[in-house]
């Protein structure tokens, strides 16, 4: 029976529910009628404008930083694809992760107020698609590159703090888990007991706000549509704020995915090569156990990150407004608001150091590692030689116009000319020591 109203509530606006509504207290300022849907939307397509302008110029700047690297250089399909995923889904910027956040929400609350549980399963949808498109952006990467040098050779497509970390050559062989997931010395039973258990609270969020249109107000009135009242609807907008704490602020490293694709990139790439095969001492017996590139466990545990800390990341945080927003007191908004997160953050602990070991001969590595010492060290340092013969020639060029301005305006006298002409050399060749 309950259910039947429920779905019949379902179908109905924000507004025609909250024309049924028999509040308490009417004139309560949290009772008042929501703002139109009219105006969310408004406000959505606002800030997508600015969302996809910055969008662009994240990607624009990926191609520059190509171009700079190398003349005349140009992306290939997979590099173009991986940078718009990259662009699209890093968190590495705070501005562009929050007007980004902010107007799918916007959108979504318009949608809300319209049409309940369609515009909720929409949003579902789009969770899904953000999950699948950063782990594609991992899985593209493991694709295209065989050894850590090949991922340095287009660092364009990388912040490059991100590549210094990533590639440093005592952290090569050396990875640390940060969850179970993670961790592939972690015993089997704990993984899938951790894993079963964020599944089911999951699944019991992402239904438990599918399956109530209606909540209770603060004042106590029963049967109040979600975002339908000023005060839902202001709760929601709180959400979004703490969605985007969430995302950008220390529960996620400043930005970091929980799916943690550094990591997997790292894990991946390495056992790729010929040879390599990770290797971790069993707590338990104290023996050494290894695994390799093909081992079935690796990628059943990389599925498993992917879906608790890819999927299920996004459905909890893209979630959260609404479920602040169906709160009936303040207290059930820090409950909620702490609590969903909890759901994520169950299977973070530190893991026990992996080690990638490579059976190649000791020479091969040894070069290997030389080379990519070579490229950190000079070729992200150094700029180019020939640009900075360009420069300082433009410099004396320009130096030598002006003089022949001032000396044609009688501001220089001709002796004097000989003396100009040495220190403007003199600075640019000591401007372009410099620089080398």
């Amino acid at each position: 029976m309950m259910g039947g109203e429920n779905a019949v509530k379902a179908v109905l606006s924000a507004k025609e529910l909250y024309d049924k509504v028999d509040f308490l207290s009417s004139d309560s300022l949290y009772n008042i009628e929501a703002p139109k849907p009219v105006v969310s939307l408004f406000i959505g397509a606002v800030l997508s404008v600015i969302s996809i302008s910055m969008w662009f110029k994240r990607v624009h700047h990926v191609i520059d930083a190509v171009h700079h690297q190398k003349k005349n250089a140009h992306l290939d399909k997979v590099d173009f694809l991986r940078a718009m995923i990259s662009c699209a889904v890093k968190n590495d910027c705070p501005t562009y992760t929050t007007v980004t956040y902010s107007s799918i929400h916007f959108f979504c609350l318009g949608g809300l107020q319209t049409n309940f549980q369609k515009s909720y399963v929409v949003m579902i949808g789009f969770c899904g698609l953000l999950s699948c498109a950063e782990t594609l952006g991992i899985l593209l990467t493991y694709v295209k590159f065989d050894t850590f040098l090949d991922v340095r050779k287009n660092c364009a497509l990388y912040n490059i703090e991100h590549v210094r970390q990533m590639i440093k050559v005592e952290d090569i062989s050396n990875i640390f888990p940060c969850n179970v997931y993670e961790d592939l010395s972690r015993n089997k039973t704990v993984i899938i007991m951790v894993f079963l258990t964020q599944c089911c609270l999951i699944l019991f969020v992402v239904l438990d706000a599918y399956q109530n249109p209606t909540s209770t107000c603060i004042d106590g009135s029963t049967c109040c549509p979600v975002v339908g009242t000023l005060g839902s609807w202001m709760f929601y907008v709180l959400g979004i704020f703490l969605g985007c704490v969430y995302l950008i602020g220390p529960s996620s490293s400043f930005g970091e995915s929980p799916h943690d694709p550094r990591y997997w990139k790292q894990l991946l790439i390495g056992l790729k090569q010929a040879g390599s095969k990770l290797v971790w001492e069993d707590p338990t017996d104290s023996t050494q156990r290894e695994s390799t590139n093909y081992d079935l466990r690796m990628w059943v545990q990389f599925t498993m990150s992917y879906l608790i800390n890819g999927a299920g990341f996004y459905l909890v945080v893209y979630t959260l407004p609404i479920q602040v927003a169906s709160s009936s007191s303040l207290f059930v908004v820090v409950y909620r608001a702490l609590g969903m997160m909890y759901v994520i953050d169950l299977d973070d602990t530190d893991g026990r150091k992996l080690t990638i070991v490579n059976e190649n001969p000791p020479g091969e590595n040894k070069s290997e590692q030389e080379e990519l010492h070579k490229h950190i060290t000079f070729q992200i340092d150094e700029p180019d030689s020939s640009q900075i013969a360009s420069e300082a020639q433009k410099i004396i060029n320009q130096a030598r116009a002006k003089l022949d301005l001032l000396e044609s305006e009688g501001s220089i006298k001709p002796n004097e000319r000989h003396h100009h002409n040495r220190r403007s050399l003199t600075s640019a060749r000591r401007s372009s020591k410099y620089a080398m």
